[in-house]
């Protein structure tokens, strides 16, 4: 390497350097450290339910006795509330709720039959 291209070198990776450092204080300036809200489960031989952050999550383990079964809150005095939405076969269902619920209640909507029930 000639004079010329050592001090070319060094210049760049000293500028490279300093944009890696820029990079990294921008980059984790954006990192959100807060506290995520714990998340509540309850399980029974049919289904397991979790929720954080107003999204719940129904994992059907087992089929259940119909194919029309609508998921809905349970509010703080442990009656149905709002239509989460209707679930299946087995697998995994994801839900959003306005407010915090105390737990779920899964009915077969045609017969109007309460097929199971979880609060956290």
């Amino acid at each position: 390497m000639t004079l010329g291209l050592r001090k070319a070198h060094k210049f760049s990776w000293v500028l490279i350097a300093i944009a890696g450092i820029v990079f990294l204080f921008f980059t984790i300036q954006q990192l959100n450290f807060q506290p995520q809200e714990s998340s509540k489960t309850n399980e029974n031989e049919q289904i397991k339910i979790s929720m954080s952050n107003h999204q719940v999550e129904v994992i059907v383990k087992s089929s259940l006795k119909t194919s029309s079964s609508v998921v809905y809150a349970v509010n703080s005095n442990g009656e149905r509330g709002e239509a989460l939405g209707q679930v299946g076969a087995v697998g995994i269902y994801t839900f959003n709720t306005s407010n915090p619920i105390q737990g779920i209640v899964i009915v077969d909507q045609i017969k109007d039959v309460e097929l199971t029930k979880l609060n956290f």
